[in-house]
């Protein structure tokens, strides 16, 4: 990443001339991980404000801003308080689904500042007064950032870096210095108005004080009437069949051509009203889900005939660095939300929740019960006819299916490690003895066996003269456990094969055995 302070200084200067309020946001680091004090483990580098009360700590004064910088070889993002403090909001674009929702509002076709993030586009429109008082509102794939009603909300800005590495850049012709801000068009601010869902602020609402004040509603706000009335209808009905779909559409066919003028064709009403219904329809079956079924929602499988939740569409990958980390993914909402959790943490459900609502910043898997979340991740038992049977957690089921992933061997302190033993290893040949002797201190040696080479060793006796030759100090165990994971993943085995042989003394021992696979496997992770 070519980070440059002077850079990210000017483009902050530049927002900031607007009356637009920056926000400090910690950098990325050249290794992609956060400036924060969490690191590796920071589930959102780059991406959230440095330090507390950052809303009210946010400015468009010039001087404040270079302060930040004071200190270059800190490296920072900056970012944008939305709402009316800086009379902007945004929308972002960041799937296909979101693009086809954008062309259908038309909101790709107005000229409105616009820039490119990691993933998509983010088009910045004018905060207006009618706005719903909420943070965030999703109109079907759009997440459209408001900070209303003291709900903070902040965007991250050009020049910023993602930690893939891209950097945020306004679009040709495109920034503040060439457009600026247009308000929503009303078909769309009605959508945002009527998924708000908040208190007064709502289609709902407005719809009611339109009936009230009589006449009829114009081009501009029909579809926020209508869009009310449908909801109203929609949310008070005690079930939801083919026959109360009808209703809502005939009553809102009567309320399109009794107080609309123009009233809108009647696709258009029918699809208003479907719309509403299946908008409400669905909570109830979400709803109801949540009791019986909390976590197919979020991608889980329940097992009808086993009583017992399943990882459905969630994987594990195994990441062989130094520590172990274990990076949980599984789709959300159009998205694949990644999240990585220490060997300590896995064994918990609470940490692993904790850690899942941070990535998501939506999902709460202690959501009914935590108690429930913490017998699906750890495990419990079913009572069956004529007793109880012991059914394993989402950890133990998604680690038996796990991918395994190993880092490059420049990033591993084991590839040194294998290189200590395929080095100590090297001088020991292969002779066709009379009479197979081992050596009673752990010596290695080559054994002809059933036309097959195989090599017996002591494994930790053969680590700790490898390290020695080598110069390496004393392995410790997390070394030896990381080294033969690796080479365990290379050959395709669960554990190294074991064979009890006499030692030179006459005793029987237990013996490693391997093969010209285990000698080919630490040559790879070498890099030879």
């Amino acid at each position: 990443m070519d980070y440059r302070a002077d850079q990210v200084f000017q483009h902050a200067a530049a927002v900031a001339k607007n009356g637009w309020k920056v926000v400090r946001l910690y950098g990325v680091r050249d290794n992609c991980t956060c400036t924060c004090s969490r690191g590796a483990e920071c589930p959102t580098p780059g991406k959230h404000p440095s330090g507390n009360d950052w809303q009210s700590r946010a400015t468009d004064d010039e001087s404040v801003i270079a302060g930040w910088f004071d200190h270059l070889d800190e490296r920072m993002n900056i970012g944008l308080l939305l709402g009316q403090a800086s009379g902007v909001i945004d929308v972002e674009v960041d799937t296909p689904e979101a693009e086809e929702t954008l062309r259908r509002f038309g909101l790709d076709r107005l000229a409105t500042p616009t820039y490119r993030a990691s993933r998509g586009c983010h088009r910045l429109f004018k905060f207006t007064s009618d706005l719903p008082d909420v943070a965030v509102v999703k109109v079907e794939n759009l997440e459209v950032r408001i900070g209303g009603g003291g709900r903070s909300a902040q965007s991250v800005m050009p020049c910023s870096w993602h930690r893939t590495g891209i950097q945020y850049q306004w679009l040709p012709g495109l920034s503040p210095d060439d457009v600026e801000p247009v308000p929503l068009p009303a078909e769309f601010l009605a959508a945002v108005v009527a998924n708000s869902r908040i208190g007064g602020s709502g289609a709902i609402s407005q719809s009611i004080a339109m009936v009230a004040d009589g006449g009829k509603a114009s081009a501009g706000g029909r579809h926020g009437l209508l869009l009310g009335i449908a909801s109203d209808l929609a949310r008070m009905l005690p079930e939801y069949t083919p026959g109360r779909r009808q209703w809502v559409a005939e009553m809102l066919h009567s309320a399109n051509i009794s107080r609309c003028d123009p009233p809108k064709t009647e696709s258009e009403v029918l699809r208003i009203a479907n719309d509403q219904f299946d908008y409400y329809r669905n909570i109830q079956t979400t709803r109801q889900t949540r009791v019986t079924r909390p976590y197919e929602r979020f991608g889980l499988e329940w097992s009808e005939d086993t009583k017992e939740w399943l990882p459905g569409s969630w994987r594990v990958t195994i990441v062989h660095s130094h520590p172990i980390e274990y990076r949980l993914q599984f789709p959300f909402e159009g998205r694949t939300i990644s999240v990585s959790i220490e060997p300590e943490d896995w064994q918990k459900s609470h940490k692993v929740s904790a850690l899942i609502l941070a990535a998501s910043a939506r999902i709460d898997m202690d959501t009914p019960h935590a108690k429930q979340w913490h017998e699906v991740w750890c495990g419990h038992r079913v009572r069956i006819e004529g007793g109880y049977r012991e059914v394993s957690g989402l950890k133990v089921k998604l680690l038996e299916n796990g991918v395994d992933e190993f880092p490059s061997v420049d990033a591993l302190s084991w590839s040194q490690h294998a290189a200590f033993v395929l080095s100590y290893l090297r001088p020991f040949t292969r002779q066709e003895d009379e009479e197979v002797v081992l050596s009673a201190d752990g010596t290695p040696k080559w054994v002809l066996h059933k036309s097959t080479w195989k090599l017996h060793i002591k494994w930790h006796v053969l680590c700790a003269k490898a390290w020695e030759a080598s110069r390496g100090g004393v392995p410790g165990e997390a070394q030896k456990k990381l080294l033969k994971a690796a080479i365990l993943a290379a050959t395709g085995e669960t554990d190294f094969a074991i064979r009890q042989v006499g030692d030179s003394t006459g005793d029987r021992q237990r013996w490693v055995i391997w093969t010209d696979d285990h000698i080919r496997a630490l040559e790879t992770l070498t890099g030879a």
